[in-house]
């Protein structure tokens, strides 16, 4: 039987304003499998999760992938203000606002899938506390929920370890490896060569000559 893709990035140019910062990168992920991206500080890992959200330039080639709100994404971690004023459950209930529009209200469903998803990252019991008071670690895993609330085909992931407790790491991990159990392809940035082989089905090393 013929592998389903989720994602297949062919000979693309990717960068900002005109100016590329990858060149002639392709991929392949399947559904059901996480790929790794890895690569020193700067490499383009970030860049190419960016381009597959459609916020980099693809300057050449083509990326192919779900519907946009059928893409979730979890962010680094430092690039998030903890000092806002909205609580862990507020943030995962953000993650419905991709499938239902920004414009239209949550209902009884959307808040049951928030809910569900912030179970399923073991912080069902912080649902009301302010999102800044929470641990870093578990700060990702509300990050990792709020993307799950969107039932995502394709989730990117861009490194989720950083500033993260093993304990949280754990909860990340197991999580993972449910999503991809489920059919959710995967695509996990990270600089940490160790960390690169747990969660991966395929590597993708970027900035190597």
């Amino acid at each position: 039987m013929a592998e389903v893709s989720a994602l297949r990035i062919s000979y693309a140019t990717i960068g900002y304003h005109h100016t590329a910062v990858l060149r002639d990168v392709s991929l392949h992920v399947p559904a059901g499998q996480t790929l790794v991206l890895t690569g020193a500080n700067g490499s383009g890992k970030s860049t190419l999760i960016k381009a597959v959200l459609g916020l980099a330039d693809v300057l050449a080639g083509s990326i192919d992938g779900p519907a946009r709100r059928e893409i979730g994404y979890v962010p680094q971690l430092d690039t998030l203000d903890a000092d806002f004023p909205v609580s862990a459950g507020q943030v995962v209930l953000m993650g419905r606002y991709r499938r239902i529009g920004w414009w239209r209200p949550t209902g009884r469903a959307d808040r049951r899938a928030a809910a569900e998803a912030l179970d399923r990252v073991g912080l069902a019991d912080r649902a009301g506390d302010r999102f800044g008071v929470l641990s870093g670690g578990q700060r990702q895993r509300v990050l990792l929920a709020r993307a799950m609330a969107g039932e995502p085909r394709l989730l990117l992931l861009d490194e989720p370890f950083n500033g993260v407790d093993a304990d949280s790491r754990v909860a990340i991990l197991a999580v993972l490896r449910e999503l991809t159990v489920a059919g959710t392809a995967l695509v996990v940035s990270t600089h940490d060569l160790a960390l690169a082989d747990e969660p991966a089905d395929r590597v993708y090393r970027l900035g190597e000559p």
